[in-house]
């Protein structure tokens, strides 16, 4: 059977106390310049990337794209950006515990020099050189299936098609549509569960996302622990047409006890609802986790009107630098669904949801995650909390490649 078990690193490996900053540069850099410094310039130069300053304390170290390598220098000197980390936030990056994209979402960082959108796009490159993950070369991907002819995007899923057509599509593509896996009725029941659950949640709470819109009102628009408020829920939890989705690979993925709603209305303004382009990894722990399968359950219709995911094919492949679309060279597919419809995408591939531009769409979200090596809470509990905290949705920044 196929696997999407990209893991590098187990939790066990992670080390509570924070990284020397000196030794790091000094040995473990040059250690993985020469084992991946071909595969961290191969990224560099895919996206521009300029050299890269790093200041922990009063100690600093400068990354240079050179010719088929990195070079690691003292000091400031060659860097265009430059960043100022505080020593946990330095130990939980080079670890893997936290993305560059992290530290923009949490506000955790200062830019000395040239622009954080700079500082960010280094993430491929450093996940090259300490973990040997390649970054997308854009314009290389192709799409075959299982007897090596191309593969039609466009395909859906139901109940009685083959599960290794099905497993190899979602291993080849990084996302599947299964049509009519679950009872329209049973979706008809969970709208208005959520329409009764709505007043039961409130801002602050833990349990909820909340919106403004364009009017000025608040919404919520993400119930958490939404199965105790909804019967049906929690019976489709149970079903075995919900949980053959499990076994879709032989890696042993965790059927979830737990289910999210998330209402997506017309006209939000600020906060967290439709989120743009982005990775489930984003914020760091791909190498702790990857690939969880992420469903959505449609409990109304998506489509171009009502809103809908989109997901880039072929992205959770190779890591490129967060919000870059158009220069990768891979497809975009809309995935049109009916209530009752599951769209499935691994936690590494690009997706995002476009806002419903008429009537108010409904979905139901969780995950199937891969059995965990080993226990860190501390390390789960970083990335839930930069998570939980955002306080608007994080949008494109301007003039995000190269210098």
């Amino acid at each position: 059977m196929a696997t999407i078990d990209f893991r590098t690193r187990s939790a066990a490996d992670v080390d509570i106390r924070q990284v020397d900053l000196v030794s790091f540069w000094q040995q473990t850099l040059p250690a993985a310049i020469a084992e991946h410094g071909n595969l961290a310039a191969e990224a560099c130069a895919s996206y521009g990337l300029v050299p890269l300053g790093l200041v922990v304390g009063d100690d600093a170290f400068t990354l240079v794209p050179a010719a088929g390598s990195i070079t690691v220098q003292a000091g400031l000197a060659e860097a265009v950006v430059v960043a100022d980390i505080a020593a946990e936030g330095f130990s939980d990056l080079v670890q893997d515990m936290r993305s560059m994209l992290s530290f923009m979402t949490k506000g955790d960082i200062e830019i000395r020099a040239g622009r954080l959108s700079q500082f960010i796009a280094w993430e491929p490159a450093l996940r090259a050189l300490l973990d040997g993950r390649a970054a997308h070369r854009p314009g290389t991907a192709t799409f075959s299936d299982r007897s090596g002819e191309p593969l039609d995007l466009d395909r859906s899923f139901r109940l009685t098609d083959d599960r290794a057509d099905l497993a190899h599509f979602l291993a080849e593509a990084g996302f599947a549509l299964l049509r009519g896996w679950l009872d329209p009725e049973d979706m008809a029941r969970i709208d208005d569960d959520i329409t009764r659950a709505l007043p039961s949640y409130r801002p602050g709470d833990g349990n909820s996302w909340w919106a403004t819109l364009a009017d000025g009102s608040q919404r919520c628009v993400r119930l958490q622990r939404f199965e105790d408020h909804s019967p049906t829920s929690h019976r489709m939890l149970k079903s075995p047409e919900w949980r053959s989705i499990a076994s879709i690979f032989a890696d042993g993925h965790l059927a979830p006890t737990g289910i999210e709603a998330l209402v997506k209305p017309i006209g939000v303004v600020e906060g967290i609802s439709d989120v743009p382009w982005h990775r489930d990894c984003d914020l760091g722990g791909h190498s702790y986790d990857c690939a969880a399968m992420t469903c959505g359950i449609s409990v109304t219709p998506s489509d171009e009107e009502s809103g809908a995911l989109l997901v880039v094919a072929g992205s959770h492949r190779a890591p490129s630098p967060p919000f870059v679309i158009e220069p990768l060279g891979l497809p975009v597919v809309t995935l049109r669904t009916q209530p009752g419809d599951i769209t499935v995408h691994l936690s590494c591939t690009l997706h995002m949801a476009t806002p419903p531009r008429r009537g108010e769409r409904r979905v139901m979200y969780t995950d199937f995650a891969l059995p965990s090596r080993a226990e860190n809470p501390g390390r789960a509990a970083k990335i839930s909390d930069i998570r939980e905290s955002a306080p608007v949705t994080v949008s494109q920044p301007p003039g995000y490649l190269g210098g």
